[in-house]
């Protein structure tokens, strides 16, 4: 069984787990974090620590950068354009020793050094692991209506699809939505190739595009 997740990247795993030597490599990783006036020296140690491991996971298994670009118009105030761009990293973090802070030479910066240990990849696809998720047109205009096609030769995966917000107007803190499964369309278990909204279930609702992202509306 497989779980699609469509638009949240970035993802850093981090957890323990027992890995023999012979499947695991030390890596040693030195990163220097500048953080500004608006947090204290300890929290910005811990956010160097952080990005010092990331770099050890993009030392080890490199990183996947995606670009998009849409194109969203009105036929009144012109056309707007927005581009995305997303970076992946992906690795398992097993242990960190020797951890060392300093001040860094500028003001409000911290040096970190560790020594990283992490599995190695095994370099292995899964040629099952094969989907697609495409849109109805290329280009929309306000209002118009977006329909998620989703192209897969896995037999069978549950699907989620959030939508990243990250607009100044937005009060709340939390920028991610979860545009599907939703209450007009709850069952994410399929097989094969599907659409969002659903056969079943496009009567009752429907996306549409807006400058400020995807709307639902309901029928």
């Amino acid at each position: 069984m497989y779980y699609l997740i469509i638009g949240i990247i970035n993802v850093l795993c981090l957890t323990s787990v027992y890995a023999s030597e012979n499947n695991s490599i030390w890596v040693d990783v030195t990163y220097s974090y500048e953080y500004g006036k608006t947090i204290t020296h300890e929290k910005g140690c811990q956010l160097a620590l952080e990005k010092a491991k990331q770099e050890a996971i993009r030392k080890v298994h490199g990183e996947r950068i995606y670009s998009e670009d849409n194109l969203v118009c009105h036929e009144k105030q012109g056309c707007e354009l927005y581009q995305y761009i997303w970076n992946n990293l992906n690795g398992l973090l097993l242990d960190i020793k020797n951890i060392k802070y300093k001040s860094g030479h500028k003001n409000f910066s911290c040096n970190v050094s560790a020594s990283i240990q992490l599995s190695k990849s095994k370099n292995t696809n899964d040629p099952n692991f094969d989907f697609a998720p495409l849109l109805n047109k290329r280009i929309f205009r306000d209002e118009e209506e977006i329909i998620i096609h989703i192209e897969s030769k896995i037999k069978q995966y549950y699907l989620s699809i959030f939508q990243y917000d990250p607009s100044p107007e937005l009060e709340e803190k939390n920028f991610i939505f979860r545009i599907f499964p939703n209450e007009n369309d709850k069952i994410n278990k399929f097989q094969k190739n599907t659409t969002v909204p659903t056969k079943k279930s496009n009567k009752d609702y429907h996306f549409a595009a807006r400058s400020e992202g995807i709307a639902v509306w309901l029928r």
